[in-house]
């Protein structure tokens, strides 16, 4: 099992393990939390894990870790808010 933590505190625990490669964890984490693959930037110690052919494993990531989940969405809303402001 994984933990996903996203930037406004929420948490999933999520049944895979670390041989998973990132692009399968991302569709899991869509059914999930409802955040497109596309829009998903996951994190692991600072870390971005980018490459969707990787495993979990590969990025030193161990069963019961815990990782960021960033959604671009939200980032590209707070730009346009900050540029609407000016």
């Amino acid at each position: 099992m994984i933990t996903i933590a996203t930037e406004d505190g929420q948490t999933y625990a999520v049944e895979t393990d670390a041989n998973i490669e990132i692009e399968n964890l991302k569709a899991l984490l869509e059914a999930d939390c409802g955040v497109p693959p596309e829009s998903q930037d996951l994190f692991y110690n600072a870390r971005p894990l980018d490459d969707p052919k990787r495993t979990l494993a590969s990025f030193g990531v161990a069963n019961d870790d815990l990782i960021l989940l960033k959604d671009r969405r939200r980032l590209s809303q707070s730009v346009a808010h900050d540029s609407d402001s000016m």
